[in-house]
């Protein structure tokens, strides 16, 4: 076990035994390392769905279809061209604004 869940070792007879810490005290420890973990997940799950894979112009020339990264193969969003702005970003890179992007869902 390790410093989080035990006391210091006492030694009786020559060996050392560890004394468990209060239970309350590990259940808090666990749901702290259970919560910051699932933080990071979500955190990288919204930076997935920000991520634009593919751009096309609809044929009608009325609606963009936007395709993220966490979309599978065929599968996208079709957005109003008029609620969209695309801008120079850092690098090589684009920023595509619209409001409607940030619900973005399978």
């Amino acid at each position: 076990m390790g410093k989080l869940f035990c006391s210091r070792p006492t030694v009786n007879d020559g060996e050392s035994m560890y004394k468990l810490r209060p239970l309350g005290q590990r259940i808090g420890t666990a749901l702290l390392a259970t919560g910051f973990g699932a933080m990071v997940i979500g955190g990288l799950l919204v930076i997935k769905y920000r991520t634009v894979r593919r751009l096309a112009l609809h044929p009608d020339k009325k609606h963009i279809f936007i395709q993220s990264a966490g979309h599978s193969k065929n599968k996208g969003r079709f957005v109003k061209r008029e609620d969209c702005s695309l801008e120079p970003g850092r690098d090589m890179f684009y920023a595509l604004h619209s409001a409607n992007l940030l619900l973005m869902s399978q």
